[in-house]
């Protein structure tokens, strides 16, 4: 397998606008064991990346409250307005879904590198205008990110 990291991403934590972490710009990741974030249905296939943006504990072990079910993100946010749960997402988010009545405030856990794998044997012209393609829109995701 080759794997080409594409760009690393902040994980941010979106509360309601009168949540008591609002004003912060960093969380401590032991604070999301006050709250309550909404969980996976059980025949989901999500495996790391479910473990990142759902936790059910703490790093230190604590558990996480969680319901309720969602798979949807526009579900995730509406449930964020109505004070029923907080999610986790990834800091490009915020671009596409602001919203007043919610903050996204950065969680204090190391950023998540998005790659794309592919079998190293595989040099497909395809395959190779596809990472190209890729590498470009990473690219310009991180430059927009940025400036």
């Amino acid at each position: 397998m080759q794997c080409a990291v594409l760009f690393e991403e902040k994980k941010k934590l979106v509360v309601p606008a009168d949540h008591r972490v609002c004003d912060r710009d960093l969380i401590d990741p032991k604070e999301r064991a006050f709250e309550t974030l909404p969980t996976l249905p059980d025949n989901h296939r999500l495996g790391a990346w479910a473990a990142i943006h759902f936790p059910d504990h703490t790093p230190s072990g604590k558990p996480i409250a969680r319901e309720p079910v969602m798979t949807a993100i526009g579900e995730r946010l509406a449930v964020v307005e109505s004070r029923e749960a907080v999610v986790i997402v990834g800091e490009h988010l915020e671009r596409y879904y602001s919203n007043p009545a919610i903050r996204y405030i950065e969680i204090g856990v190391a950023p998540v590198e998005t790659a794309l794998v592919r079998r190293r044997v595989d040099r497909r012209r395809a395959i190779q205008d596809l990472e190209e393609c890729s590498r470009d829109v990473a690219a310009g995701l991180v430059d927009t990110a940025e400036g």
